[in-house]
């Protein structure tokens, strides 16, 4: 028997995959990780109303899925403030790129992007034939300026630019992103990936009108929102070209369940306030004196503690602090505390908590030794 016959670019391509998952690893090595760091994952874990959103979907799962994934999507176009049809919603980021990269690469089609950035989307242009040009990094960043010179030279389809970037850490300014889609050539489609855009300042995302025809940009709700398992990502780009993503989509990807959980979960922005306060004071540590890189303990051991427990509860459980109440002792019903009780008691617990964080902090040089004991 001769067997399947595989196309000569399937045939050429190695057998390989862009990202080797921690179970994978896990099984491989025979014993599981202490620690899950590579991925990117929040240990926070999705919001409340996100959960108990899906939890009330799961009820439905026996339907298909919204072919069109309606409700999230007007949810988004709703807080984007952005069209309905500027949105396309996808199984994460990674299934969008492999849909735009069949939409417009054909083999032999060049394609630029920077050496060490997203292996993932070279995986697909890869997959496609596409002819994969790479300009290397400057001071640890995307070189913007190399990436439009190069895209000029080859006469690229598409660029790929990831701000912030993964694995570096590092960001550019909105005006930087801004020259850069200003800098693209004709027919030449500028891919921002803006998946960890929450991690980044504020002001580092530059204002881009939705129909701009020069740029795609991709988010997810993988990383600051704590849903990677959900897989569901989205691209916000000029209505043609979202239109044309229906040509070639999985139209039933999208579970039912995910596709209830995004709303509550982009509705839910002062948790993400909250969140990127404590990723920037763990970067600031980071880059502190001596670089130790010093960030908590608990978040690796999979616990997850509440924010600030007004808004970290459920719908319907919410009560304002200047309403909590006290037992006295010995004289048996409650009282009211008063706003000045309730502030000094708020702030006793955060010391007390900020105290218990600093006491179980460890070093990334002691992670590092115990993982390679384990």
């Amino acid at each position: 028997m001769t067997g399947p016959r595989y196309t000569p670019l399937v045939a050429s391509l190695p057998a390989t995959v862009p990202f080797v998952g921690p179970e994978t690893q896990e099984r491989a090595r025979g014993r599981p990780f202490r620690a899950r760091l590579g991925a990117n994952e929040s240990g926070f874990g999705p919001a409340p109303r996100a959960l108990a959103a899906m939890r009330e979907a799961a009820a439905e799962v026996w339907k298909y899925g919204d072919a069109q994934s309606h409700d999230l999507r007007a949810a988004l176009a709703a807080g984007l403030r952005v069209g309905f049809g500027n949105l396309i919603v996808g199984e994460g980021i990674d299934g969008l790129l492999g849909y735009l990269v069949r939409l417009l690469v054909a083999p032999g089609d060049a394609v630029v992007t920077s050496a060490g950035a997203y292996p993932t989307f070279n995986y697909h242009v890869s997959g496609y034939g596409g002819a994969l040009h790479k300009v290397p990094y400057r001071d640890d960043r995307e070189d913007p300026v190399a990436l439009a010179a190069e895209a000029a030279r080859v006469g690229a389809k598409l660029v790929y630019f990831a701000n912030p970037d993964n694995p570096m850490g590092s960001w550019h300014t909105a005006d930087t992103v801004a020259r850069l889609i200003a800098a693209m050539p004709e027919g030449c489609l500028l891919v921002l990936d803006e998946a960890y855009l929450e991690f980044a300042p504020e002001g580092t995302a530059p204002p881009i009108e939705a129909e701009d025809d020069r740029v795609i940009r991709m988010r997810t709700f993988s990383k600051a929102h704590g849903m990677a398992g959900a897989r569901v990502g989205y691209a916000i780009a000029a209505e043609p070209l979202i239109a044309a993503f229906d040509k070639v989509r999985n139209h039933f990807g999208m579970c039912r369940i995910r596709e209830r959980a995004r709303p509550s979960a982009f509705g839910h922005q002062f948790r993400q306030h909250r969140l990127r306060r404590r990723w920037c004071a763990g970067a600031a540590r980071g880059r502190g004196a001596g670089g130790t890189g010093r960030f908590r303990a608990h978040a690796l051991r999979g616990t997850r503690k509440p924010l600030y427990p007004r808004f970290d509860r459920p719908r319907g459980r919410t009560r304002h602090p200047c309403r909590r109440t006290a037992r006295g002792a010995g004289r048996g019903p409650r009282r009211a505390l008063t706003r000045a009780q309730a502030v000094a008691s708020a702030a006793a617990r955060a010391a007390a908590t900020r105290s218990s964080c600093r006491s179980t902090s460890i070093s990334i040089s002691e992670i590092t030794s115990k993982l390679r004991s384990s």
